[in-house]
C-alpha cells in the first residue's frame, strides 16, 4: 500500500465510521422520523367512534346515512383533528375517521403494516354495519397508502379519494433523507400504491369544488370526484 493511499484511508476512516454509526442510529429511530402522532385530549365537533367497547376513532355518526365515508388521515395530528372535512360532505353523509395505532389514545406503534391492518379492520366493520349503503374512502397524505390497499377488499369502496397522496413511503423517505441509503435502512415502504393512478394538480383551497385527489383508476373502483 503506497503512502498516499495510507494517508487517504487515515483521513476517511473516522468519517466512514461516523457515517456508519449515523446509519445505525437512524435505522434504530426511523419510525420516530417518519410518523408524527399527537396525543392531545380530543376537542371539536367529532365524537368518539366506538365498536364493541373500543374507540376506533372519531366521526359524525348518522342513523341512516346516504353515504358512509371512512377517512384515513394524514401523518401529523390525530383523528379528532379532522373536523374540517365535514364542510365538504353532505349533511346526510356519515364520517368515520380511523385512529391509527400509536396515535391519539390508541395503543400500539405506527408502521405501514399496522396502518394497513387497522384500515382493513375498520373498513370491514363499516361494511358489515352498512351492507346496503355506499361506502367511500378518503385517504389523506400518508393515509393514501392504506386507502389504496382497500381497492382489493372483498367489497371494494364505491369511491377512493386521495388527498395530497404519495407513491410510496420509500420515495418520500429517500427524498427527505437523500444523504442516507434509505432503501437499505427502511423497514416500511416496500408496498407502493397498488392500483394504476392518474395525478391531479389541485390544491386544498379547491376542496369546495372537488377534492384535491389522485383519482384511482381501477376496474372495481369508479374514477370520480367527490361531489361537494
Amino acid at each position: 500500500m503506497n503512502e498516499k493511499l495510507r494517508r487517504l484511508l487515515k483521513v476517511l476512516t473516522p468519517w466512514l465510521l461516523f457515517y456508519a454509526c449515523l446509519c445505525l442510529f437512524v435505522f434504530w429511530i426511523q419510525r420516530s422520523l417518519l410518523y408524527f402522532p399527537s396525543h392531545r385530549s380530543p376537542t371539536g365537533p367529532l365524537t368518539a367512534w366506538v365498536h364493541e367497547g373500543k374507540t376506533m376513532g372519531f366521526g359524525r355518526e348518522l342513523k341512516e346515512p346516504q353515504t358512509v365515508w371512512l377517512m384515513l388521515h394524514g401523518n401529523g395530528g390525530q383523528a379528532s383533528d379532522r373536523d374540517y372535512v365535514l364542510k365538504n360532505l353532505s349533511s346526510e353523509d356519515a364520517l368515520y375517521v380511523l385512529e391509527y395505532p400509536g396515535y391519539g389514545q390508541q395503543p400500539g406503534s405506527p408502521s405501514e403494516s399496522a396502518f394497513n391492518q387497522a384500515a382493513l379492520h375498520a373498513y370491514e366493520i363499516l361494511s358489515e354495519r352498512f351492507p346496503d349503503t355506499p361506502i367511500g374512502v378518503i385517504g389523506e397524505s400518508i393515509g393514501s397508502g392504506p386507502a389504496s390497499q382497500l381497492a382489493n377488499a372483498h367489497r371494494p369502496p364505491e369511491k377512493i379519494v386521495l388527498i395530497v397522496p404519495y407513491d410510496s413511503l420509500l420515495a418520500v423517505a429517500a427524498n427527505r433523507y437523500y444523504f442516507l441509503p434509505v432503501s437499505w435502512l427502511l423497514l416500511d415502504g416496500d408496498v407502493p400504491l397498488i392500483v394504476k393512478t392518474h395525478w391531479w394538480s389541485l390544491n386544498t383551497e379547491q376542496l369546495s369544488d372537488c377534492w384535491n385527489v389522485l383519482q384511482v383508476d381501477s376496474p372495481r373502483v369508479p374514477c370520480s370526484c367527490l361531489e361537494p
